[in-house]
């Protein structure tokens, strides 16, 4: 194009501001969202003009057309009808919203449950089958509204996942407003001889708030080494994008693989902020005991443990023994219906056994006569 010629540019309906013009409404249009809406088919004319409005209503409503000039009667009796059936769809569309609402408030309730209480998520399953017989017999009207609650196992795997995701992203934020923390540690075996590491976190905020939360469980499948626990730990930190040179502690157990000179996890840890550059005194600490570890090793109790742990396998260890027990314990009605075995695990069980004897001493020595 040659220089200093004009160029057009393209009109756009947008630009020309065209409004619904209250004459329209003999035509028997109105005004709704912007758009001229015929509320005889309730079809809407795209571009406001005198010229569509007119051959919109010649052209498809010739009925309507040829009555006489007088047609306010009719307008208004569709122009009510037409109010109606709109204020009809809020409300059902709002009734709709505030089900589908409720449907998804108590499937996340019944999902919560499920997973506080350790439960298998194929248990929402279950528990649904449970209310709709209690909601034929109480309330058979109520029956739909209660179909439509979400409660299979997809649906609570998809629940508690999300419930989840919201309170990692909480305690990440929590975590992340930190001016400075520290970390402590602590590895133990469950009863599936898996290893599962512990992380405490301990934060000051710069309004000096100091608060404690337990950050996540780690299972170890192999090895419990320093460079294992190391790993676990740099990648959970990772994870949480912290300010690592904000860290200024660290405490664990006085086992080797965490207080080791040269191979120990928190040796390592230190090397690792070495390596990204942050140079600040990172505080070492191994005061983190068991309760049930100290009072092991300070009290001494082979005797009695002797003669404790005889007894319960006595009666335990031989069926007939065992079912004459619990027999004996529901004829007395006893507090609790059979005893506890001892489990070598870090000491957890050796204080529950003991209880439980006590409290069952009486039939105990009753049935060891």
């Amino acid at each position: 194009m040659a220089e200093g010629t004009l160029t057009m540019k393209k009109r756009k309906l947008l630009d020309e501001n065209r409004s619904f013009k209250k004459e329209w409404e003999a035509l028997f249009f109105v005004e709704r969202k912007g758009k001229a809406l015929c509320i005889i088919c309730h079809e809407t004319v795209t571009v406001m003009k005198v010229c569509n409005v007119k051959c919109h209503f010649t052209s498809v409503h010739p009925k309507q057309a040829a009555l006489p000039d007088d047609k306010k009667a009719e307008f208004g009796r569709l122009s009510a009808q037409l109010e109606k059936q709109i204020a009809f769809m809020k409300r059902s569309v709002s009734s709709t919203q505030a089900a589908a609402q409720s449907n998804t408030r108590a499937s996340y309730r019944v999902a919560h449950l499920v997973a506080t209480n350790f439960k298998p998520f194929t248990e929402g399953e279950f528990l649904k089958e449970c209310m709709m017989a209690v909601v034929e017999d109480v309330c058979p009207d109520k029956s739909r509204e209660f179909v439509a609650i979400s409660l299979s196992a997809r649906s609570l795997t998809r629940r508690i996942e999300e419930m989840a995701a919201d309170v990692w992203g909480t305690l990440k934020d929590m975590c992340q407003s930190a001016r400075f923390f520290s970390i402590a540690l602590d590895e133990s075996t469950d009863i599936k001889d898996t290893a599962q590491l512990a992380i405490f976190f301990c934060g000051g905020r710069d309004d000096f708030v100091i608060f404690e939360e337990f950050i996540r469980l780690i299972p170890l499948s192999g090895t419990t080494t320093g460079a294992d626990v190391c790993k676990a730990v740099t990648d959970w930190l990772k994870e949480a994008d912290l300010d690592l040179s904000r860290m200024c502690g660290i405490m664990t157990d006085g086992a080797p693989a965490m207080v080791g000179d040269k191979k120990g996890f928190a040796a390592l840890l230190v090397k690792y902020l070495r390596s990204l550059g942050h140079q600040q005194d990172v505080k070492r600490f191994h005061r983190l005991v068991h309760q049930e570890a100290l009072c092991a090793k300070s009290v001494t109790i082979t005797e009695v443990m002797t003669v404790v742990v005889r007894a319960v396998n006595f009666v335990c260890a031989r069926a007939l023994n065992h079912r004459q027990f619990r027999d004996l314990l529901a004829d007395a009605e006893a507090e609790f219906s059979d005893l506890i075995s001892l489990c070598e695990v870090r000491w957890l069980s050796r204080g529950k056994m003991l209880e439980r004897v006590l409290s069952l001493r009486d039939e105990l020595a009753s049935f060891l006569r």
